[in-house]
């Protein structure tokens, strides 16, 4: 059974991982470029290139076939400036909310550094987040992050009158906090520090994939359509650039691009989405091989000890079964019991499967798989209900077979009594 329950919760679990989910939290696009600097966990955050996506790639790749959107997302990583009026919406709604002060203190360590760093904020007016510019692509693949009057926000904000802002929750679940609500105004300062006042048309968040993966204390990130943003801080690289591709010309453009990142320029560093598909895979297939390895070891040991006790069984019954054929029972019947005990414990042994296999997948599997937000629980018995055939298998062959090698010898020879 515990092999069973097992090789159940397992199957459970890796039934459960959604690819489709999977790839769409990681791109929106067909491939992604930025400098090989940006995502990287182990370079110095000063030392992270934002504007890595050069001319002499943007010219190579506009010389390819099969090319079918492309798109731009910039970034100005530094604390967001804000006017008195602005700010004090940001303290009334995070510093002062108690459940925000319990957040920021968690992550810092303790109460002291916590006022001291709420204290920096408030005297110089700033706020942790980051100003990303976006094209269209990367803005149709937003959903904002509550209902919105408009569904298709992309002609209202690529007029540049308007920003998105995200939203935050300090436990991680449960309600939003919102840093501006829609119809707000919100002034930003321009690279010479002049101001800029612009209208919050909703609440959105950028898809992860297009995040630069690093975050602040509350992190309060700004969405400014592409050429507003170039605009108000100058020109500059992208940060990244995704585009799609048609699909007969995917396996060609991942040979050029391979090509392209290795050898002309190394610096830069490119995700497709063949590569999160291998990724993916890989964590897959690592589950299916630790959890069937070990549902294999125990289901061997399982059935190695049910072959030794009914062994067992008939040896210390081999003067009662000689008893009984002396009497008239034939050896049919006496092969019909044995296998009706197996059948019973076969019974058993797949009741507590089915019964303790749905427990452990309602339960357990489940509080292990919504770690994974690629997971999706489905209740299913399936490996049980194909291994249950095996064990009836087992269970009614091995009596049989040992009952038939005892019986070689006459019914005189069984009913004596070892000394």
């Amino acid at each position: 059974s515990l092999a069973f329950i097992l090789l159940n919760s397992v199957y459970s679990l890796v039934m459960g991982f959604d690819m489709e989910r999977y790839i769409s939290y990681m791109a929106v696009s067909d491939f992604s470029v930025a400098d090989a600097t940006v995502g990287n966990m182990s370079v110095d955050f000063d030392s992270v290139v934002l504007d890595g996506v050069t001319e002499e790639f943007e010219e190579a790749l506009n010389e390819r076939k099969g090319i079918e959107d492309i798109g731009n997302i910039y970034i100005k990583n530094d604390n967001i400036m804000l006017n008195e009026t602005d700010f004090s919406r940001i303290n009334e709604r995070i510093f002062e909310n108690p459940d925000f002060r319990s957040l920021i203190e968690m992550r810092i360590g303790n109460a002291g550094s916590m006022e001291q760093y709420i204290k920096q904020m408030q005297d110089g007016r700033w706020m942790d987040g980051k100003i990303y510019g976006i094209s269209e692509m990367a803005a149709r693949e937003i959903e904002p992050l509550e209902d919105a009057e408009e569904k298709d926000i992309w002609e209202k904000f690529r007029t540049g009158k308007y920003v998105l802002v995200n939203g935050c929750s300090p436990t991680g679940e449960g309600e939003m906090i919102h840093f501006f609500e829609p119809g707000e105004k919100i002034t930003l300062y321009d690279a010479k520090g002049k101001e800029k006042e612009y209208e919050v048309l909703a609440l959105a968040e950028l898809p992860t994939a297009c995040q630069l993966q690093t975050y602040g204390m509350v992190e309060c990130n700004i969405l400014l359509p592409e050429d507003e943003f170039l605009g108000l801080f100058g020109k500059c690289r992208p940060m990244r650039k995704i585009f799609n591709v048609k699909p007969e010309y995917e396996k060609e453009t991942e040979t050029w691009i391979s090509d392209y990142c290795e050898n002309v320029e190394p610096n830069l560093k490119y995700n497709s989405r063949a590569q999160i598909e291998k990724e993916f895979e890989s964590t897959k297939n690592m589950y299916i091989m630790v959890g069937g390895l070990l549902s294999l070891i125990l289901a061997l040991i399982g059935i190695l000890n049910f072959i030794n006790t009914m062994i067992t069984s008939i040896l210390s019954r081999k003067q009662e079964f000689a008893m009984m054929e002396a009497v008239g029972m034939t050896g049919k019947q006496l092969r019909r019991m044995l296998c009706f005990e197996g059948a019973y414990y076969a019974a058993l042994a797949g009741g507590v499967s089915l019964i303790m296999g749905c427990v452990t997948s309602a339960t357990a599997v489940r509080a292990i798989g919504e770690a994974y937000f690629f997971f999706k629980w489905k209740l299913t018995v399936l490996p049980i209900g194909l291994c249950i055939p095996v064990l009836l298998f087992v269970v009614l062959s091995v009596p049989a077979v040992y009952y038939g090698k005892m019986c070689t010898n006459s019914i005189v020879e069984r009913m004596r009594r070892p000394e």
